[in-house]
């Protein structure tokens, strides 16, 4: 079975709200097609779980959001370090973030 996580940190709850949906979504396309029972998607706060949980998961998604004007969010910021110490050779991974549009186009 495939187990997908997503991996999120969020200061105000918007990118910890996009990663839910993005879980409620791929749970939809996984229950509606030929891959029931062959993938499970976990959602997990950096701030509560060390990033050696990455490890086992086949495909991460990781929402890093920007605070103010770039710089890496608090959650992610506390725990960067230890992406040092992972070998995520062989996982697929997506990144997704959220932006400011309206204040820094």
């Amino acid at each position: 079975m495939t187990r997908i996580g997503i991996f999120y940190g969020s200061t105000d709850g918007h990118t910890a709200a996009v990663a839910a949906q993005i879980k409620e979504q791929l749970g939809a396309l996984l229950a509606d097609g030929s891959a029931t029972g062959r993938a499970t998607v976990e959602l997990l706060d950096v701030a509560e779980y060390y990033l050696e949980e990455m490890l086992h998961f086949d495909c991460l998604i990781l929402g890093v959001p920007t605070w103010n004007r770039g710089q890496l969010q608090a959650d992610w910021e506390s725990v960067i370090d230890e992406f040092d110490g992972l070998d995520l050779r062989d996982k697929r991974a997506a990144v997704f973030g959220l932006g400011d549009q309206f204040g820094y186009p």
